[in-house]
């Protein structure tokens, strides 16, 4: 999940296709649904809440890391930074039975400007030493990232691994970055599909980048086609052009996906503002009943497309951690990006279930059928 580059004005865009949203008939559902364990405060609480909403409401967890690497370690094979290691360890132990897992990794800074930053005592740290001044397609970095995959891989035993969220990005943000990037997919993708020839292994794609410069961006999509076992993509339709559900193209997701329909199709992430948010001057429109209506859009068109399974990233609204990170003085810039997201959740910042918790759960409670793609 990160910046948007706003479409101003904030105008609903034309479409010649508009999306009927409907109640999805009864029936089987072919996707596992899940949550990232996005907590809405900073106390042990929340925490605990976060893991019993989606004990409740899932079938599977998003653990979503865009944190950084740590590089170094990887590379000699070394315990990662106690910081790190707590992390780790604390999800494991918060893994229930039965429930499936999705692991997200990525090598790309937040921003998608280039190779992602360190992760140490904190998340996005500058790289230290030599490591600042590498590159994807340092032989170094390959074998770092490989290997951190590797831990990572048997540290949370997952159902579904992403080693790279939204990776498209850099054909936006950081075009010459993109050939250096095809370059180490395809090392990495090839070397850990040999250590796991069962495991689903893949890209996410930002499908917003995608609709905003399609030519350019199906060209770079194909170019990493080999290196990805899924079509898997991340979507805030809301932010860009599309406030109001009911605008959005009925092959929104579809026209992606054609691009390789012998693959799977999955939804790695995604959400909808229930109330109005602000950004770099901008008011985006939000309503209960239009994130209900793109909740419904988004469930019957995955289902229609045979995904494997869909996320929605925020569980509860996170005003509370707003409110901290105010008080603790964070840039105001940091404050209005997190702002962006803060409304997503199915439970509001007061505790109170949406509509879009109920549609939700309808669908969760269908028998899970296989996925025919």
């Amino acid at each position: 999940m990160k910046p948007r580059r706003l479409a101003l004005p904030l105008a609903l865009a034309v479409v010649l296709l508009i999306t009927p949203i409907e109640a999805a008939s009864p029936g089987a559902r072919t996707f596992f649904m899940g949550f990232t364990p996005a907590e809405y405060d900073t106390t042990p609480q929340a925490l605990e809440d976060t893991y019993a909403f989606i004990g409740r409401h899932a079938d599977l967890i998003a653990h979503h890391f865009v944190k950084g690497v740590p590089w170094p370690e990887a590379h000699d094979q070394q315990r990662f930074p106690a910081a790190v290691e707590r992390d780790l360890q604390f999800r494991q132990l918060k893994r229930l039975p039965r429930q499936r897992v999705f692991l997200a990794l990525s090598p790309i800074t937040v921003a998608a400007q280039g190779l992602g930053g360190y992760w140490g005592a904190s998340g996005n740290m500058p790289r230290p030493g030599s490591w600042n001044r590498k590159d994807f397609d340092d032989p170094e970095v390959i074998t770092a990232y490989s290997n951190f995959c590797t831990v990572m891989i048997r540290l949370f035993r997952p159902d579904f691994m992403a080693y790279g969220v939204e990776v498209n990005g850099l054909v936006k943000d950081a075009p010459a970055e993109w050939p250096k990037f095809v370059k180490f997919a395809r090392l990495v993708y090839s070397g850990l599909k040999v250590e796991h020839p069962n495991l689903p292994i893949f890209l996410t794609l930002q499908l917003d980048y995608f609709w905003a410069d399609e030519p350019r961006q199906r060209k770079a999509i194909v170019e990493i086609l080999p290196y990805t076992d899924y079509l898997a993509i991340s979507t805030y339709p809301y932010v860009d052009r599309y406030a109001d559900p009911h605008h959005i193209p009925s092959d929104y997701f579809a026209r992606l996906a054609a691009i390789a329909p012998t693959k799977p199709f999955a939804v790695a992430e995604t959400g909808f503002t229930a109330k109005e948010v602000s950004v770099l001057g901008t008011r985006i429109p939000g309503r209960p009943d239009w994130q209900d209506a793109y909740m419904k859009f988004l469930l019957a068109e995955s289902d229609r497309l045979q995904a494997r399974f869909v996320v929605w990233f925020v569980p509860r609204d996170y005003d509370l951690l707003v409110n901290r990170l105010k008080a603790r003085r964070v840039p105001p810039a940091t404050i209005e990006l997190y702002g962006l997201w803060k409304s997503n959740g199915l439970i509001d910042a007061e505790g109170n279930a949406r509509k879009a918790l109920d549609t939700w759960t309808a669908w969760l409670n269908r028998r899970r059928g296989a996925a025919g793609r």
